[in-house]
């Protein structure tokens, strides 16, 4: 199932890359045989040279990280590589749904006499069939949600796009240098770390998934296990979430506007776009902990409006 999805994923980690090709202003501090000239003018040449040196290295870092969040976006773990902790997860669940089918079974000997407890019984024991047949094949299920994911990241996010990210930018003033090389280094920074998280995430997301299915099939953890399938649904497709933002970014960038051909407009625009991405994860992992949050907060009923203030500010 997953064979094409993978490929295609390897075709892409090996193709995408950014190339932000940065022009600093040139050194004001000519070689002069003028000993006197050189001395006078020796300090702020030093600062020159300390800032020409911090740009360089910014633009070197920007583009490290803007090509690795780029392969990221179409990475994803192989959830076989995890079957082992995938097998002691289940191995727990199995004890402890044959303790809720026993358990069942007893309720319905008990209830036998009332009608609504057999009509109560039966329903619970549909409740643990339905559980038992769905951990059965929860691993292909999780299997199945990130192949769609991967072939929806694929078919949105082709080789080509990464050529969006390639720009020739050139300044004229080294402070305003600085000032954008930063904006660019912070935005991907925080893009990379984002997709870097949501990478780390999918081994744990798999564990999680069984037991978000048994806690849905139970009457006491039903809201929680709603709340677990979500966030994991919301994690899972972040990257093709992420593709399809690009795709559109793509778009308006191709489509010949002549406010964007500027090359400093355009790579101001890039700059932004490839920011907004961490931003967009950054609201889909804030989104997923409210979702994992909301039991709790609806089991504080009102006093739920006095605590998502604090838990915004504590986010």
């Amino acid at each position: 199932m997953r064979i094409i999805p993978l490929l295609c994923t390897l075709a892409l980690v090996s193709a995408a890359s950014a190339a932000v090709n940065v022009t600093l202003p040139p050194s004001s501090c000519a070689n002069s045989t003028d000993i006197l000239g050189v001395l006078n003018n020796l300090p702020g040449c030093i600062t020159e040279s300390a800032l020409t040196a911090i740009a360089s290295g910014m633009v070197y870092a920007s583009q490290q990280f803007m090509n690795s969040a780029l392969d990221f976006v179409t990475a994803t773990p192989d959830p076989h590589w995890f079957c082992g902790q995938y097998n002691q997860v289940m191995a727990l669940l199995e004890s402890l749904y044959t303790v809720a089918l026993m358990g069942v079974g007893f309720y319905y000997l008990i209830q036998a006499p009332d009608v609504e407890g057999r009509i109560r019984a039966k329903q619970w024991l549909k409740d643990v069939f339905f559980m038992i047949l769905l951990l059965t094949f929860s691993f292909y299920l999780f299997d199945a949600l990130l192949s769609l994911d991967s072939y929806l990241t694929t078919s949105l996010f082709n080789s080509s796009m990464s050529s969006i990210f390639s720009t020739n930018i050139s300044f004229v003033s080294l402070i305003f240098a600085l000032i954008m090389v930063s904006s660019l280094l912070f935005a991907a920074i925080i893009t990379f770390f984002t997709l870097l998280i949501r990478y780390l995430l999918i081994p744990f997301l798999l564990l999680l998934f069984p037991i978000s299915i048994f806690l849905y099939f139970m009457p006491f953890g039903r809201q929680w296990g709603r709340s677990f399938l979500k966030a994991t649904v919301l994690i899972v497709f972040m990257s093709a979430i992420d593709a399809l933002f690009l795709f559109a970014f793509s778009a308006l960038l191709n489509t010949g506007d002549p406010n964007l051909l500027d090359p400093f407009v355009k790579s101001t625009t890039i700059f932004l776009g490839f920011g907004l991405v961490g931003f967009l994860n950054i609201a889909l992992f804030i989104a997923a902990i409210l979702t994992v949050l909301s039991p709790v907060l609806e089991s504080l009923g009102p006093l739920k409006w006095v605590g998502l203030p604090v838990l915004y500010a504590m986010l």
